[in-house]
């Protein structure tokens, strides 16, 4: 079996139960795994880099004032290496929507 193919499909093996629309970058995949695996609700999420949405590894969630330091923490417990968590409002459609996490990690 293709070895590309084979990481994709242990990666939608891993996220049985959530909804996804598209499989998770490689890059991110195992970050969203240990953080829905502890129960942080995550909405999107990008490897980063040239031609992806965001320009660094970031997964973005939603919840309350203290879920953003929740999935830090869960993420530096598990190893991870968080680079910043920001509380961010987007614009949609003239809207504002959110407020969401970004969860952002180093680069490589």
């Amino acid at each position: 079996m293709d070895e590309a193919l084979k990481k994709q499909q242990t990666s939608l093996l891993k996220s049985v139960g959530l909804d996804l629309d598209m499989p998770l970058d490689e890059g991110i995949a195992d970050a969203v795994h240990i953080l829905r695996a502890a129960g942080i609700e995550t909405i999107e999420s990008c490897e980063g880099g040239e031609g992806h949405p965001f320009h660094e590894p970031t997964i973005r969630l939603c919840g309350g004032p203290g879920e953003g330091f929740r999935a830090y923490g869960v993420a530096v417990r598990a190893g991870l290496q968080p680079r910043a968590i920001v509380r961010i409002w987007t614009v949609d459609d003239g809207e504002l929507t959110g407020p969401y996490w970004d969860l952002i990690f180093r680069s490589g």
